[in-house]
């Protein structure tokens, strides 16, 4: 018998298409490829998937939550695409994860943009419709940071070189924003170039 006093959560809500929240996600990042991060809002998102603003209140909470949610989303995947050579291999080099890195950003800048923070007007957060903690969205430096210090050996850093794997982070993300901004593909080569461990180290872009 249920006890009356135990709070229940409202009903999960029902989407005609299959699964709302993985929808909204993926809708969402279509948006802000196409039309940049301001234009992701929850009644706007809810009018293209035929649905009510509430339902997507369920999932993401708010406005900020569901810019939270893509921008984890992309983190997630930029970091899979971008180490994907890194996985299983006994030797990699930073400078090929930073140009997968840099190509991602060029080629998505406004995705790129979101998951750098730019713009937000909510804090950052992951909703708890989807992590129960409230995590908050690391930035791309972070997740580039967390990456390399976990895998030094396969990119010939010494193991628990922190410094290394710092200076790895900040350039390959300098190196993104750079550009994005209108650097040239050459200077920033040059610079990915200087990432290999044996090479002089550069002073941090970002």
């Amino acid at each position: 018998m249920n006890n009356p006093l135990t709070p229940r959560r409202s009903p999960k809500p029902r989407y005609h298409h299959g699964d709302l929240q993985k929808a909204a996600l993926r809708r969402g990042r279509e948006i802000v490829a196409l039309r940049g991060p301001d234009a992701l809002t929850l009644r706007g998102l809810a009018r293209e998937l035929g649905v009510t603003a509430t339902a997507l209140v369920y999932y993401f909470g708010s406005r900020g939550g569901l810019r939270s949610a893509v921008a984890a989303a992309v983190l997630a995947d930029l970091e899979k695409e971008a180490f994907a050579g890194a996985i299983g291999a006994a030797r990699t080099s930073p400078e090929v994860v930073g140009s997968a890195w840099v190509a991602y950003a060029e080629k998505n800048p406004y995705l790129y943009r979101l998951a750098s923070g730019e713009g937000w007007r909510d804090q950052p957060r992951v909703p708890n419709g989807l992590d129960a903690g409230g995590l908050a969205v690391p930035s791309p430096r972070r997740v580039l940071q967390t990456a390399f210090a976990r895998r030094t050996r396969r990119f010939g850093l010494p193991a628990g070189d922190a410094a290394r794997a710092d200076l790895c982070a900040f350039t390959i993300h300098g190196l993104a924003l750079a550009r994005m901004d209108g650097a040239g593909r050459d200077a920033v080569a040059h610079a990915l170039g200087r990432l290999a461990p044996d090479s002089p180290g550069t002073a941090p872009t970002a």
